[in-house]
């Protein structure tokens, strides 16, 4: 197994790495626990300059939300395998360079979720595959990610699952993801303070700091976004 959490450490900041958090979960949480002043002002203290949202509509996205420490830019979530109608034939609510946010359910098959992707590029689109260390294919089939990857697909990966928080082979995956430089977009992934805490201590790890300095990294790019 690799490790991440070697005896050389380090004092640099993620959020200076970064700029900008990719957070998925930050506005559709459903967790009791789920406080998003509380996530975004520590997001802020961790170094970050703003927060990319996900939201699951058209209406939410595309707006600046300036009420929490951080701005939230919304960017719309399509769920591949419920709304296949939409993915196939509507003009779809992209941000960056023609990037859209795209999720499936973790035990997706390895054919549909490259024919979905190959879908989406022959649009015109750039696909990201969200929360990619928790896809059973990808976990249990290493080829799988090649051609994913191959059909056009960029991946964004929680550093959260890196701590085992998601489970041991969403680690081992994350793992692999960063060390073989596939992750195109990095998400903290926390959704309370405490989880906060767990990703940032992950940053004693030189290797992991190396690795988010990787040009492959194009969370700073998403500045543009505002």
């Amino acid at each position: 197994m690799i490790s991440i959490l070697p005896n050389d450490t380090t004092s640099i900041s993620v959020g200076s790495l970064l700029g900008v958090d990719m957070h998925i979960d930050l506005l559709n949480s459903s967790s009791d626990f789920f406080a998003t002043n509380d996530v975004t002002e520590g997001l802020k203290i961790s170094g970050y300059n703003a927060i990319i949202g996900a939201a699951l509509d058209n209406e939410s996205a595309n707006q600046t939300i300036m009420e929490a420490a951080l701005p939230i830019r919304t960017v719309r979530l399509y769920h591949l395998e419920t709304e296949t109608a939409e993915l196939q034939e509507s003009e779809l609510v992209c941000f960056g360079k023609n990037y859209v946010l795209l999720q499936a359910s973790s035990a997706i098959l390895s054919k549909d979720l490259e024919d979905g992707i190959a879908d989406l590029k022959q649009r015109g689109y750039t696909p990201i595959l969200v929360k990619a260390e928790q896809y059973e294919c990808l976990q249990d089939n290493y080829r799988n990610i090649q051609r994913v990857i191959l059909q056009g697909c960029l991946f964004e990966t929680d550093m959260l699952s890196l701590t085992g928080h998601n489970g041991i082979e969403s680690k081992r995956l994350a793992q692999k993801l960063f060390k073989e430089e596939r992750v195109s977009f990095a998400g903290s992934g926390a959704c309370s303070a405490d989880e906060q805490y767990m990703v940032n201590e992950l940053f004693h790890s030189k290797k992991l700091v190396k690795q988010l300095q990787s040009p492959q990294i194009k969370n700073k790019e998403l500045l543009t976004t505002y």
